[in-house]
């Protein structure tokens, strides 16, 4: 459903930032889960919840460089 609406609209935040949600919570899903939270940011860039999901993703996976720049872009 989701990748059926990113489909008809790229720039629709809320379906890319679901995806995110939906890929964050599988086990092999947290590279759909960066690119899909990458993908709200690039729709709407003062979309918050994507870049504090971001920064859990980075800071969990031990990738303070890449948590310390998604801090300092939001």
């Amino acid at each position: 459903q989701y990748r059926k609406a990113v489909e008809l609209d790229p720039d629709c935040t809320d379906a890319h930032f679901a995806m995110g949600e939906i890929y964050r919570g599988r086990a092999d899903g947290l590279g759909y889960a960066v690119m899909s939270y990458r993908n709200a940011i690039t729709a709407s860039p003062l979309d918050l919840g994507a870049y504090r999901n971001l920064f859990e993703i980075f800071v969990q996976q031990g990738l303070q460089d890449k948590a310390s720049c998604v801090a300092t872009s939001s």
